[in-house]
């Protein structure tokens, strides 16, 4: 199946996340992405990380799981850095 075209004002390049407790899913989310076009994806299983890895990089795609038992989306979403 071809690569489709994203049509939104992010591009394929950009480095994105995926943050899920469940392995699979989050697996999963990453090759959807990546048939999207999107290479350049970081995962992660817990809250804790993903602010690690967003503090550390301009993330500009973040997929994140609602109900993660380390540190759910709201909390890690708080946590964010602010452009």
């Amino acid at each position: 199946m071809p690569v489709r075209q994203w049509p939104f004002p992010i591009g394929q390049e950009d480095p994105g996340l995926v943050v899920d407790d469940q392995v699979v899913m989050g697996d999963l989310t990453r090759r959807l992405l990546a048939r999207l076009g999107f290479e350049n994806v970081e995962y992660t299983t817990d809250g804790y990380h993903a602010l690690a890895l967003l503090r550390d990089k301009r993330h500009k795609l973040v997929v994140s799981d609602l109900h993660m038992e380390a540190m759910g989306w709201y909390p890690t979403l708080k946590g964010c850095p602010r452009p």
